[in-house]
């Protein structure tokens, strides 16, 4: 459920070098937020499939455009983002499910982003998780205002794993005012990284309640998107029929 978390890199799935500010700073934000990638040949018709059904459901909210690099007129495409840079979404075996943060403008080499299949995209969400990475949002957990929803219990996790769990500081990323997202697709379940088969993150309302999930983005994973990316007339509303509701702040789409 959860593959990202066995890619042994910054907190479980993050490829560096990343800035801790990506959120925050427009210079980490893509280009008239247009995402240009290619996928490696190796994957099936219908891994790709689910991959461009895992971006179509995050453009269909935001003003997000994954655009890829083989389907349109390449040259015409880097003169309309004024960049060269792109996303490579490879599957390299036994390196799990990982993506660097943001643009990163001049790199002199592809954005990395690595499905190894199948379960990195059995489910939407995950793959939903490491395309939101590569638009600039950090995971749920790491938000600087935390430890008013969340309790985490450091005995139960190896050391090794310590930094996993960082916050990062609020005066370099941004909440953008949404409540905490005990759902988001970008947040760890309860018990990542466990040590011992216990817990390592409850919520402090209600301990027994599951967290993150991968079933794909919620109303406020694409809020966030919409709100830093300054998506006017692209937010994401409610749609009752589907996911998990729980109101706006825990639907999922």
């Amino acid at each position: 459920m959860y593959p990202e978390l066995r890619s042994r890199l910054y907190q479980g799935d993050i490829v560096l070098p990343v800035s801790r500010n990506a959120i925050m700073s427009d210079y980490y934000k893509w280009p008239k937020a247009i995402i240009p990638y290619t996928i490696h040949y190796n994957f099936t018709q219908d891994e790709r499939s689910k991959i461009r059904t895992a971006m179509d459901s995050i453009e269909s909210k935001t003003c997000l455009k994954y655009v890829d690099m083989n389907g349109v007129n390449a040259t015409q495409l880097l003169k309309e983002v004024g960049h060269s840079e792109y996303v490579y979404i490879g599957r390299e075996r036994n390196r799990g499910c990982n993506a660097m943060i943001g643009y990163h403008r001049d790199m002199g080499r592809p954005h990395n982003m690595n499905l190894d299949s199948p379960s990195c995209i059995s489910h939407q969400g995950t793959v939903q998780h490491e395309l939101l990475h590569v638009a600039g949002l950090l995971h749920e957990q790491a938000r600087a205002d935390r430890d008013k929803a969340v309790t985490i219990y450091w005995e139960n996790i190896d050391k090794a794993y310590w930094p996993d769990f960082s916050k990062v500081p609020d005066n370099v990323t941004s909440t953008f005012g949404l409540p905490y997202d005990y759902t988001s697709v970008m947040h760890y379940p309860r018990y990542a990284f466990s040590k011992n088969g216990k817990e390592t993150i409850v919520a402090k309302h209600e301990p027994s309640m599951s967290l993150g999930q991968r079933t794909g983005a919620t109303v406020n994973d694409l809020r966030k998107v919409n709100a830093m990316y300054n998506c006017n007339g692209a937010a994401a509303t409610p749609n009752t029929n589907s996911g998990d509701y729980r109101g706006d702040e825990y639907h999922i789409f």
